[in-house]
């Protein structure tokens, strides 16, 4: 089990801004990986690695897709494009050109240098902004932002605890 540290700040502090620019960027991600799958025709897809938002690394189409262009990678149904082809690599080219928010990001937003691991946000509350970060890293906290207990943490940020709205 892994033991956490939790924290809030307000949206509007430094660091609530930090997570904003983060959350803004993960938005514009989201939103070209719609885009690619609107015109690729797949229905779902994996993030790609150590990636918060952004890029793949793998799509899942409903049926089998055009196998001159992309090769299964994973299960019975997640592809990528293939890599010998002219129309496979213009497909992994569009691809390596998206926009991509990296999770090390989130941590930077409070100061962690780690690029392996990333802190918990929570982003379901109007006014609030609630991370958690694990026990065992080396943490100084933002000086606006505060430590609270793990439950004031889940009474904050849990649905019945706010407006119930989930803000990416």
């Amino acid at each position: 089990m892994i033991i956490a540290m939790y924290f809030m700040t307000h949206n509007d502090s430094d660091t609530g801004l930090k997570f904003a620019y983060v959350q803004f960027d993960m938005e514009e991600a989201i939103e070209a990986q719609k885009a690619m799958a609107t015109k690729y025709g797949f229905e779902a897809w994996r993030p790609g690695y150590w990636s918060l938002a952004g890029r793949f690394s793998s799509v899942v189409f409903k049926e089998a897709p055009d196998m001159k262009l992309w090769k299964l990678v994973k299960g019975d149904n997640e592809y990528m494009p293939r890599l010998t082809s002219k129309a496979g690599k213009s497909i992994d080219a569009e691809f390596s050109k998206m926009p991509w928010v990296p999770n090390w990001r989130l941590n930077e937003c409070v100061g962690i240098k780690d690029q392996f691991g990333h802190i918990g946000v929570c982003w379901n509350h109007p006014d609030l902004l609630g991370f958690s970060v694990p026990d065992e890293w080396e943490f100084t906290c933002p000086a606006d932002c505060r430590e609270i207990t793990r439950t004031e943490y889940l009474q904050t940020f849990s649905k019945e605890g706010t407006d119930g709205q989930q803000h990416k």
